[in-house]
């Protein structure tokens, strides 16, 4: 399924290739087993990220590493490859009076916990009377998942991209000096 998305990021004439800490501008397309569309960016900005600093399944930046503007391509990662594989254990019930009087108990709504290890992120999954399930799977946890890429463009770094390892589509002129 080819993506529409015009290049508001023109190619650099050099051919910068993707690699760590390379700006990287993608068209994605995200599909899971079914077909059912997860992620697009088709109508949307394009899809940036720092390469080689986390912000992109290892797998695909694996697939992306070397590559140039225009490289296109379409691979299926399995769950381990991808957001992990669905874990039973990390569901966890609680009374609801056991939440904040601010959290909104609602199917869907995410709440936050500490834990040992800090702060951990938990998606409520049912409500049962007086009980709520909450999940700390990853939502794409235990899929399929099938990613149709194209790189826009390449273009190196500013220094505070850099440094907050995520890159400022808004410009680099907005952002304060030494903002965190």
């Amino acid at each position: 399924m080819p993506l529409k998305h015009k290049n508001k990021h023109p190619k650099n004439s050099q051919l910068l290739q993707v690699s760590r800490n390379k700006v990287v501008f993608l068209d994605l397309l995200v599909l899971d087993e079914m077909g059912v569309t997860i992620e697009t960016t088709d109508g949307k900005e394009p899809f940036s990220y720092i390469h080689g600093r986390g912000n992109l399944l290892s797998a695909l930046e694996f697939y992306l590493e070397g590559q140039c503007a225009g490289f296109e391509c379409e691979l299926t990662l399995d769950p381990n490859e991808a957001f992990g594989e669905y874990d039973a254990e990390l569901i966890i019930e609680i009374n609801s009076d056991q939440l904040s009087a601010d959290v909104i108990v609602e199917e869907g709504e995410y709440v936050q916990a500490h834990g040992p290890n800090g702060a951990m992120q938990f998606r409520i999954d049912k409500i049962d009377g007086g009980k709520v399930y909450l999940n700390a799977n990853h939502p794409l946890a235990g899929k399929k998942l099938t990613f149709i890429l194209k790189i826009l463009s390449v273009r190196e770094p500013h220094a505070d991209e850099v440094r907050h390892k995520r890159p400022h589509p808004a410009g680099h002129h907005l952002m304060v000096v030494g903002s965190a």
